[in-house]
């Protein structure tokens, strides 16, 4: 079997990403690992400066690492049990209200 890998990068632009991930599906792809474009650090900052009074953590390396075990067992035909599945083909981790008073566990 083989298997074909193609990273994109979007660099932050979510419009970037819907187009990378419209191209992707035309194009036949039997697998397709999105992390999405995350705005965290920019939410974070405003949280610190009192902008705004809460935000949301997106777990990025976590979705990042259940994306890889699923692509792997999926291009293995590998045991998937362990894997969170949402409808069976979807992975998605939680996000985390973050205020002011617990802030520094983004950090």
């Amino acid at each position: 079997m083989a298997i074909n890998l193609e990273i994109l990068d979007a660099s932050q632009s979510q419009l970037t990403q819907n187009e990378q991930v419209k191209n992707m599906i035309d194009k036949g792809c039997d697998v397709v690992c999105v992390n999405l474009v995350d705005r965290t650090d920019e939410g974070i900052e405003a949280v610190k400066n009192e902008e705004m009074l809460g935000t949301v953590y997106n777990d990025k390396d976590g979705q990042a690492r259940e994306m890889l075990n699923l692509a792997f067992a999926i291009a293995t035909d590998g045991d998937k049990s362990d894997i969170p599945l949402i409808d069976g083909k979807y992975v998605r981790t939680p996000y985390h209200k973050l205020t002011l008073e617990n802030i520094e566990e983004s950090e």
